[in-house]
Formats: structure tokens, sequence, C-alpha cells
């Protein structure tokens, strides 16, 4: 790669070993303290919330909430990136909100 303004990674840390996890999460990091943006996808909410500074979650195929980590966690009043998703999903399938 030659100086990319957009890195698009597919669950980068999956089945990898905590050492390996670490790798990618500080090349995340220092990728993006360098000015490139970082899109990545993954299922692992601990994960996301150790490296991303922007998140969109989705389900089935539909934006359910977008914002900075801390920000959501507030404003849902949720402990927890996994209890938010779970929160959000739950309504989003019975319709309430």
């Amino acid at each position: 790669m030659h100086n990319p303004d957009l890195i698009v990674l597919d669950e980068p840390a999956a089945g990898l070993d905590p050492r390996a996890r670490n790798e990618i999460r500080d090349m995340i990091k220092k990728l993006a303290e360098t000015g490139v943006t970082v899109l990545f996808s993954s299922h692992d909410m601990e994960e996301v919330s150790r490296i991303a500074d922007r998140i969109i979650l989705m389900h089935e195929g539909k934006i359910v909430a977008q914002g900075q980590p801390g920000n959501l966690l507030q404003q849902y009043h949720a402990e927890n990136l996994e209890n938010l998703y779970l929160e959000l999903t739950d309504n989003a399938q019975t319709g309430r909100e």
C-alpha cells in the first residue's frame, strides 16, 4: 500500500490469538493517528470499543445508531456496546423505540 486515504477491514481480529489481536489494534490506531480513515466491520463489541472513535451499529442492513461510543452509551443509558446493540435490535424487532 502506498499512503492510502482509506483502508477497509472485514473482521480484522477474528480468529487471532491475543498477541496478534493486540498488534492489529495497534496498527489500526497508528494508521488513524496518521490521518488514514480505517473502516472495519466486527461483531466483537469489546474490540470495537477499544479501537473505534466513531461507530455505526447495523441490524438487518439498516443503521440503528451511530456516533462516538461513549456518547451512545450515555444517550441510551447502556452499560456497554453489546448491551446497547441488544437493546436497539430488540426495539427494532418489536417495533418499539
